[in-house]
């Protein structure tokens, strides 16, 4: 019985840690990387022979910097459009009409 008592806590500390494990570093906000997915790891020999360093931070890949403009500047092409649809919901809020 008192092996019972010891091993329960034990394995619901561990399955909890698992879980958090699982998902550590994986969050990732519009502008900010997470932990892990804000790093990469060259280790071919293909990038070896370009002279890229081992580990970069994601903000550095030139890839990287180009995707980021394309969705900056996607983002600006449609805030006009979000401002229009966002008075257009305020609109039919006021005057409790439901949209389809």
């Amino acid at each position: 019985m008192k092996k019972i008592f010891i091993l329960l806590p034990l394995i619901l500390c561990l399955t909890i840690t698992q879980v958090y494990a699982l998902n550590f570093g994986m969050y990732k906000p519009e502008e900010d990387y997470g932990l892990i997915d804000g790093f990469k790891i060259n280790a071919g020999k293909k990038d070896r022979a370009e002279g890229k360093e081992f580990i970069q931070l994601r903000s550095d890949i030139p890839e990287e910097k180009a995707r980021l403009e394309k969705e900056k500047a996607s983002y600006e092409a449609n805030k006009d459009q979000k401002a229009d649809d966002e008075y257009q919901m305020f609109k039919f809020m006021l005057d409790d009409t439901i949209p389809f």
